[in-house]
């Protein structure tokens, strides 16, 4: 393939790369191994990345390959890209989420250890709802509940980057919870616990079940209303 040629490392490695001129330098992308990539994915992966480079979309920021190591830019020194998924998670958390929620420094956590640890530097406009769905099932294997958080979040994040044009549509495209329904926990308190929160003088108890009931309901009420 024109521009596509094999090159062999010293310790014998086969791979294909793809050069190509980004903002006036001359780059390469490493599109796959031989023989773990043929020829045709090689061809096929090329046309992607030319795809890309049409749009304006810097190839080796777009997950083509696995191993996607890029050096800063000149340009980009002391400023994120701005279609970066860094740089849409922080504007998310400094216009939307702080002046949103209560509690910012929890959607901050959740970015920071599922979210940004591996697309930090992707470009957003690139992120596939294939690639949504694997990191949501490897946050379900281990914690299905935080699933379904970071799904809430990045549906969130990626709606605020469509109005921010960052990007122009979302790759969160789910029909179901990745972590599957959550069950409410209940507990019905026993008798000596209310006791122990109530005031003794209005635990008093009658000779009937139906009394007993009827005083401790009462008097859970209003502690309710007065606590309100």
């Amino acid at each position: 393939m024109p521009g596509a040629p094999t090159r062999v490392a010293t310790t014998g490695v086969k791979s294909w790369h793809w050069r190509f001129s980004w903002r006036g330098r001359r780059v390469r992308l490493v599109l796959g191994t031989y023989p773990t990539t043929n020829l045709a994915e090689a061809h096929e992966k090329g046309e992607a990345a030319r795809a890309l480079l049409r749009r304006g979309i810097d190839p080796r920021r777009a997950g083509l390959t696995r191993a996607l190591k890029v050096r800063p830019e000149p340009s980009e020194a002391g400023a994120p890209p701005g279609h970066s998924v860094g740089h849409l998670a922080r504007e998310f958390m400094e216009r939307h989420v702080t002046r949103q929620r209560r509690r910012p420094e929890y959607v901050q956590r959740i970015l920071d250890a599922d979210v940004l640890p591996l697309w930090a530097k992707r470009d957003a406009r690139t992120v596939r709802p294939r690639e949504v769905i694997e990191l949501l099932d490897e946050i379900a294997d281990r914690a299905p509940v935080m699933a379904n958080r970071v799904a809430g979040l990045l549906s969130q994040m990626f709606r605020f980057g469509i109005h921010r044009a960052i990007v122009e549509t979302s790759p969160v495209q789910l029909l179901y919870r990745p972590g599957g329904k959550e069950r409410s926990r209940t507990r019905v308190l026993s008798e000596g616990e209310i006791r122990s929160f109530l005031p003794p003088t209005i635990c008093t108890t009658t000779s009937t079940k139906s009394g007993t009931r009827w005083t401790y309901g009462r008097s859970i009420s209003r502690c309710l209303r007065v606590g309100n």
